[in-house]
């Protein structure tokens, strides 16, 4: 089991740094095409919708490793006023409704997906660009972020998670 929770945490650290990496592929689809628009007044094709797809990866592939190195936005204020027992079970609490909410977006994003993929849908702006891999970019991302969530709430029934507000990096300083 220890394996399998390794796993999935160390694909979403994978994911994340692509994610952090793709910033420069969008660097690079934009700035050429920015310049080219203000040299000569022209756009570079597909460089906006591929730059779109780009920004959809690196969003979405974010989120689960975001959250395997407790990076996402916390408000903490109940938190800080609890101890013991009463904060284990707000974090439980806390940790469900994540994964049911990731779960439900989980839900809805791979049948939009696989709707999408079915149908070949397109995005016809400047030129036709296919729209189904962004969608399924999406749900994979959100699919990664419930099974972090998952991970993250055995590992507290364990009682070896890093969720509690004294240990999470930073927030000694609220």
């Amino acid at each position: 089991m220890n394996r399998i929770l390794s796993g999935i945490q160390k694909v979403n650290l994978a994911l994340g740094t692509f994610s952090g990496l793709l910033v420069m592929g969008l660097v690079i689809a934009v700035v050429p095409d920015v310049m080219s628009r203000s040299l000569f007044g022209l756009s570079i094709l597909g460089a906006s919708e591929a730059s779109v797809l780009i920004l959809v990866i690196t969003v979405f592939f974010g989120l689960a490793g975001a959250q395997v190195r407790r990076e996402h936005f916390r408000v903490v204020v109940l938190e800080t006023q609890l101890s013991g027992g009463w904060l284990r079970a707000v974090t439980l609490v806390r940790m469900v409704i994540c994964v049911l909410a990731a779960a439900a977006l989980s839900w809805y994003s791979i049948r939009g997906a696989y709707t999408s993929t079915l149908r070949q849908e397109m995005s016809y702006a400047v030129i036709a660009f296919p729209l189904w891999p962004a969608r399924i970019v999406i749900a994979t991302g959100f699919v990664m972020l419930t099974l972090q969530y998952i991970v993250d709430l055995i590992l507290e029934l364990r009682g070896g998670s890093s969720h509690t507000v004294e240990t999470i990096p930073g927030e000694g300083l609220a």
